[in-house]
């Protein structure tokens, strides 16, 4: 994704801002320039706050969502993992069965552990 339109965004205001600035100094007496600039103060800050405030979480967020989307990658593969190993459960026909599918439940429980601390 291109960050030029927001970076464009943000230049046009701190030019906004710029243009007011010198626009009001060359045509107002020092003292009457003060009292305007004082009522817009407010205003700027607002502006200058949101620009700063929306380039420093931009990619906060870019990095939150590349997490979760890793995370439900390593969840449906840790699904799939878990599917095939039940399927192997219910496909086994041997007399020592029933100690078998323990042993596959125990490998489960260790499976589902170690990836469950390791996606924290």
């Amino acid at each position: 994704m291109s960050k030029w339109p927001e970076s464009a965004v943000a230049v046009a205001l701190i030019v906004l801002i710029t243009a007011v600035s010198v626009a009001g100094i060359a045509r107002y007496e020092v003292a009457d320039f003060l009292k305007i600039w004082a009522a817009l103060t407010g205003l700027v800050g607002i502006i200058t706050g949101a620009i700063v405030t929306y380039f420093f979480t931009r990619t906060t967020l870019d990095q939150a969502e590349r997490k979760v989307v890793e995370t439900e990658r390593k969840l449906e593969d840790e699904r799939a993992r878990s599917r095939a190993f039940l399927m192997g459960d219910r496909s086994m026909h041997s007399t020592d069965a029933k100690s078998q599918e323990s042993r596959r439940e125990d490998q489960f429980k260790e499976w589902v552990g170690n990836d469950q601390r390791r996606l924290n």
